[in-house]
C-alpha cells in the first residue's frame, strides 16, 4: 500500500493510482500501513510518520476508485500577469491571463476608494504586467496595485529583516 495518505478520519486516502474510502472504524489502523515514511493516523488517533509496515485493513472495508486524470492534466498558475482591469462601485476586478478574476474592494486602498470613476480609469499596467499604476501626472491618484499582494497570506517582510 505504498503511497497512501490520510487527509482527515472518513476522508479520501490517496494511492498510487487508486484513491480509496475507508470507513472510519478502521482509520484507527491507518498509522499501520504507513510504509515508506507516509502518513497517517497511529493506534491514540495522532498523526504518524512511522516507517511501520503493518497493514491491518480487510479488503471488505476499502473501496478502492480508480483516479480519473494524472497530475499532469490539472493547471497549477505559475505566475500572475494581468490582462484587464475594471471596476464597479465597490470593487477592483483584475483579470489575470491564466484566466483567474480577483476582485479587490476599493476600500482596502484608500486613494482609489476615495477616487472618481474618471480618475479610477485613468491606470496603467506595467510592462511586466504584475502592477496598476495611476501615475500622477495623468490623473489626480497617486497608488500602485501589486497583484501579488492579493493572491495570497499576508507577510511583514519588515519582520524576515533583523535588526541590529
Amino acid at each position: 500500500m505504498e503511497g497512501v495518505f490520510a487527509v482527515d478520519r472518513g476522508s479520501a486516502v490517496m494511492g498510487l493510482g487508486l484513491c480509496c474510502r475507508v470507513r472510519r472504524t478502521s482509520l484507527a489502523h491507518m498509522g499501520n500501513i504507513v510504509a515508506g515514511g507516509l502518513l497517517g493516523y497511529n493506534d491514540s488517533g495522532l498523526w504518524s510518520s512511522s516507517m511501520s509496515t503493518r497493514t491491518e485493513l480487510d479488503e471488505e472495508q476499502v473501496k478502492r476508485y480508480e483516479i480519473q486524470y494524472p497530475i499532469s492534466a490539472y493547471t497549477f498558475p505559475q505566475e500572475s500577469r494581468i490582462h484587464q482591469v475594471s471596476f464597479d462601485d465597490e470593487h477592483i476586478h483584475v483579470e489575470l491571463t491564466d484566466g483567474r478574476k480577483v476582485s479587490i474592494p476599493l476600500w482596502w486602498i484608500p486613494t482609489l476608494h476615495n477616487a472618481s470613476r474618471a480618475e479610477l480609469e485613468k491606470y496603467e499596467i506595467n510592462r511586466g504586467r504584475t502592477m496598476v499604476i495611476w501615475d500622477p501626472d495623468k490623473c489626480a491618484i497617486n497608488d500602485e496595485l501589486c497583484i501579488a499582494d492579493y493572491l495570497g497570506p499576508y507577510r511583514d517582510h519588515g519582520s524576515e529583516q533583523s535588526v541590529d
